[in-house]
């Protein structure tokens, strides 16, 4: 197989602007390098979601959505795409430079979530070999227990579907809200398939 790929290479910084109108939009952005990049070190504008989705080939049986926060390291191969989120008309640009270029390969799993300015724990769901679905729970004083720009909304998976529920009973696969001991988080499991799941802590 030969790829032909015409035209000239880019160089430099390269600036994606989302559309979007009164309501937020979700779009597909391509990675703008014939390089492998890091999107922890892409620019976000204020009205770009803090969490971005990606199609994971190797999750569940045929492959799923999963999030990942703009501030956890994630690399991203040439010709890869990610979805995300643009919450108003104005300042929903992602700036790519050249800083952003690793020589890092992509790995085939999803990337450790890693932070220094809130508490969190990851949940997997899995049975013997197969990573089916996770979510992400941050622990935020300053955002709220409903749905808000710190969290992600669950996007629906074939094979099995996890995700935690916000006030307002939405979706959610990354979930920031203030935590005490008080706190009950509701989780959320739908499926097809008669068969024992197992949920564990993968970071904390």
């Amino acid at each position: 197989l030969i790829l032909n790929l015409p035209g000239q290479v880019q160089p430099g910084d390269q600036e994606s602007f989302m559309h979007a109108d009164k309501y937020p939009s979700y779009q597909g952005i391509a990675n703008p390098y014939p390089s492998s990049i890091d999107l922890s070190l892409v620019t976000r504008n204020s009205n770009v979601a803090m969490n971005y989705w990606v199609w994971n080939p190797l999750q569940a049986t045929m492959g799923g959505y999963s999030s990942i926060p703009f501030k956890s390291k994630n690399i991203i191969p040439a010709f890869g795409a990610f979805i995300v989120k643009a919450n108003d008309p104005a300042n929903n640009s992602l700036l790519f430079t050249e800083n952003c270029k690793v020589n890092d390969i992509g790995s085939d799993s999803l990337p450790a979530i890693h932070t220094d300015d809130a508490y969190f724990v990851e949940l997997r769901l899995e049975t013997d070999s197969i990573f089916w679905d996770r979510i992400v729970l941050f622990e935020v004083d300053s955002a709220k227990s409903g749905f808000d720009k710190n969290d992600a909304e669950k996007f629906a998976n074939n094979d099995v579907n996890f995700y935690s529920l916000s006030r307002e009973q939405k979706m959610l696969s990354i979930d920031t809200r203030p935590v005490n001991n008080e706190s009950t988080i509701l989780l959320g499991l739908q499926t097809n398939m008669s068969r024992e799941f197992i949920i564990r802590v993968a970071a904390v």
